[in-house]
């Protein structure tokens, strides 16, 4: 065993070697000292369990926590896919946990490294930060921004199941012909799309089994189907090279994403290689549903590079899309991972169980991962943001699935995760959006995802743990019978500039039969001293000390409130108003208040930005405030009494960038 403690980080690695291959029958570890708190919280993939240390995830990060947010954070590192935490009941007053390796692999051989995390902190955000701060080091994963590929650019087009055109389109036009339409519809609503969504219609799927080799029974329409082979029907798409389907294929769709599900029973693919006399040549290609085999990997990758996709979704990971052990896992998301990055095309894990997000941080070119179920709803924002809190620290962005653009609350939702925003219009029907995109399409989003408060945490494990009548390790979840209204959900996301930051806040009731007191502090977020609240929906703003409680009455739609602080000059700076993420990088490059506001902004092409201040109810302001810039024109600022906000509209010059400086009035 090794133990591996970091000086700048409140961590430690526990790493365990066999030096034979020894069969895998009992735990390669026994932990049976470690934090003993009140409440406990992991995440399955696209649910989270709060409750007792036995009720955890065994795949899972496990959050340790008490109700000062004094927190700690157990995990694997090295084999995520095939390491367990299992909590055991000794008789002792907390029991044991068992490090050990998942059943369905025999044997554990000679020399494989298997190791565990610990990171302890103080606030629960904050100690998700730390350990997916060393997660990274430990893994070499380099920071992913927000912008890393076209997905979370730009608005996308999805053929999700839930979307308009899942396994639909209109006889018309055929299927691209279709989406093709609703591309056009999008863009007269002011929306440039950047990625297509090739769902599952887009491969043939299903086949003969008394007749592998042969695609005559093999369709785009076997939805309920695996993959016979990654090869475009030819009833939807020609091919590149006609003599050698898997060259890939022709579409006029522009940049696509590509998805892929599970081997078929009766898929060529588990054809077996034979030389002479009928003998296996090679290695079988799949193990369980999936493939395994690093050459096979590499064609389909070659193929979908030459059929213009940019990025890769591995979906049912949850479900069918597994192997027959987890160390066969390991191979096949390896293999598939390296076949990818090798032509370019990133990824996203779509159905992931928790083990498939923690492994998602050993491959660069993972940028995003499906947090929630198909079709994004209400019923799916309290998955979103809990497992963003995951995958946000080791910077893997989450992605929601498919909505409308009429769906204002889903769209901001998406917009402050600082993922893809994932529409399903149908042809025609597509409105603008322009509080979430620039005039060019790019998205307008925090710098991370939003995730839940520290306190939203501890009222859900507390209402949880009451609901269950929870007393000690032996607890039942099985003794309550009535329907468990979970408390109200706060959670929270910024634009950080350094000395000056801009919160954004959204609150809702997880009762749709009613509305719930939801209570937050500016504080609680990082600021400090006096601030600025504003209530996006319901137009209103005001002035207040960070300590002071913000109470507020939220229904099931909730509540959007962007907070920013007073700073030297005695006013705060909002941003543009008109957006979601009103002080968004994409948009304020560069934010300081030395005395004077000063913020550098870009524009795309044409755009005339409103800008927002506060500098009301201060002494430090006796007359309308100066303000100057560089590289734009700045209109006359207007005023309203109510807010105590003013506004500039602000012209960019031929760079299409600028720097404006507020200062207060004499």
């Amino acid at each position: 065993m090794e133990l591996r403690a970091y000086r700048q980080l409140a961590s430690a690695i526990l790493s365990f070697s066999p030096l034979n291959s020894v069969p895998n029958q009992r735990p390669y570890a026994v932990l049976t000292q470690f934090p003993v708190t009140p409440h406990h919280f992991s995440n399955a993939g696209w649910t989270r369990l709060f409750g007792p240390v036995p009720w955890m995830g065994a795949d899972s990060p496990w959050l340790f926590f008490d109700d000062q947010f004094e927190s700690s954070i157990l995990s694997a590192v090295s084999r995520p896919i095939s390491q367990r935490q299992v909590w055991n009941n000794n008789g002792t007053a907390n029991g044991f946990i068992a490090l050990q390796i998942d059943s369905s692999n025999a044997t554990l051989p000679a020399g494989d490294v298997y190791s565990h995390l610990i990171t302890f902190g103080q606030g629960i955000g904050k100690t998700f930060n730390v350990w997916g701060s060393t997660l990274r080091n430990v893994l070499g994963r380099p920071i992913t921004g927000n912008e890393a590929d076209l997905s979370l650019q730009k608005p996308m087009l999805s053929t999700d199941a839930g979307a308009s055109y899942y396994y639909n389109f209109d006889p018309a036009l055929g299927y691209q012909g279709t989406l093709r339409a609703a591309i056009a519809s999008a863009k007269a609503a002011g929306i440039p799309l950047g990625v297509v969504h090739f769902d599952s219609w887009w491969y043939l799927k299903g086949g003969d089994c008394n007749s592998v080799a042969d695609p005559a029974f093999a369709s785009w329409k076997n939805n309920g189907k695996g993959v016979w082979k990654f090869l475009a029907d030819p009833a939807l798409f020609q091919y590149l090279s006609p003599g050698v389907p898997e060259d890939g294929f022709i579409q006029n769709l522009g940049p696509g994403m590509a998805h892929g599900r599970w081997v078929d029973t009766c898929s060529a693919y588990r054809f077996p290689t034979t030389g002479p006399g009928g003998k296996p040549q090679s290695a079988p290609l799949v193990s369980g549903n999936v493939i395994v085999d690093p050459g096979l990997w590499q064609r389909i990758a070659d193929g979908l590079k030459q059929s213009g996709m940019i990025i890769y979704e591995q979906d049912w990971l949850s479900k069918n899309a597994h192997a027959a052990n987890t160390f066969d896992d390991e191979k096949f998301l390896s293999n598939m991972a390296a076949a990818m990055g090798k032509d370019g095309i990133d990824l996203q894990l779509c159905m992931p169980l928790a083990r498939h997000l923690l492994q998602a941080f050993q491959y660069e070119r993972v940028h995003t991962i499906r947090v929630s179920h198909d079709r994004f709803e209400w019923s799916a924002w309290e998955e979103e943001l809990y497992g963003s809190i995951i995958v946000n620290a080791g910077t893997v962005w989450p992605a929601v699935d498919n909505f409308r653009t009429t769906e204002e609350r889903n769209l901001l939702l998406a917009v402050l995760s600082a993922g893809p925003l994932a529409l399903a219009d149908p042809v025609g029907a597509f409105v603008p959006i322009p509080q979430a995109i620039r005039s060019d399409g790019l998205i307008l989003k925090p710098d991370v995802a939003m995730v839940p408060s520290d306190a939203s945490f501890a009222s859900e494990a507390t209402a949880v743990e009451q609901f269950y009548g929870i007393s000690g390790t032996g607890a039942s979840n099985a003794g309550n019978k009535a329907k468990l209204i979970r408390p109200p959900l706060i959670s929270h996301t910024y634009s950080d500039f350094g000395a000056s930051k801009v919160e954004y806040v959204f609150a809702y009731s997880r009762n749709q039969n009613g509305p719930a007191q939801v209570s937050f502090a500016p504080q609680d977020f990082g600021l400090t001293g006096s601030v600025y609240v504003y209530d996006y929906f319901g137009k209103m703003g005001w002035r207040q000390p960070a300590s002071q409680a913000v109470v507020r009455l939220v229904d099931s739609q909730g509540s959007y409130f962007v907070m920013a602080p007073i700073g030297p000059s005695g006013m705060a700076f909002l941003g543009d108003l008109s957006k979601f993420a009103t002080a968004s990088k994409q948009r304020v490059t560069s934010l300081s208040d030395k005395g004077q506001i000063s913020a550098a902004l870009q524009f795309a092409p044409g755009e005339t930005v409103p800008i927002s201040f506060f500098g009301s109810a201060s002494p430090v302001i006796t007359a309308a405030p100066v303000i100057t810039a560089d590289g734009a024109t700045v209109s006359v600022a207007t005023y309203d009494s109510t807010t105590g906000l003013y506004r500039v509209s602000v012209t960019p010059g031929p760079g299409n960038t600028a720097t404006i400086r507020i200062a207060a009035g004499q």
